[in-house]
């Protein structure tokens, strides 16, 4: 029986619910493969995945800086605004204070988009 990405990890939840990463066991060896993979879930379900993703992120990885853009890069992917500003500003924030000036213009233009707010206003 064929199983879809999200049943997958569904049961790989259930199953291992104090597992906190599977990276190691799926590797796309390249990019098409990838992007056939992504293809073949459905946007409810990829929006699923992404939101699962995030709150298990939140979950293992609480007050770690290091995955404030993943975490905020996962919520983008769902239809939960608020989690986008409220983790796009903890990325926004990590940016800043690590130089990476790039990617925080990339996340005030961003939330800009999304809050409708000036640049300025995100820096306070």
């Amino acid at each position: 029986m064929k199983t879809s990405i999200l049943e997958y990890l569904e049961e790989s939840a259930r199953k291992y619910p104090d597992k906190t990463a599977f990276a190691d066991e799926y590797e796309f060896r390249h990019e098409l493969l990838r992007d056939s993979a992504l293809a073949s879930v459905t946007l409810e379900n990829r929006t699923r995945i992404h939101r699962a993703v995030a709150e298990a992120f939140e979950s293992a990885f609480p007050g770690n800086e290091n995955f404030y853009q993943a975490i905020a890069t996962h919520w983008k992917q769902t239809e939960e605004v608020e989690k986008q500003i409220e983790w796009g500003r903890k990325a926004l924030d990590v940016c800043l204070r690590n130089f990476s000036y790039s990617e925080a213009v990339d996340w005030i233009n961003y939330l800009q988009e999304i809050e409708e707010a000036p640049p300025s206003v995100l820096l306070i």
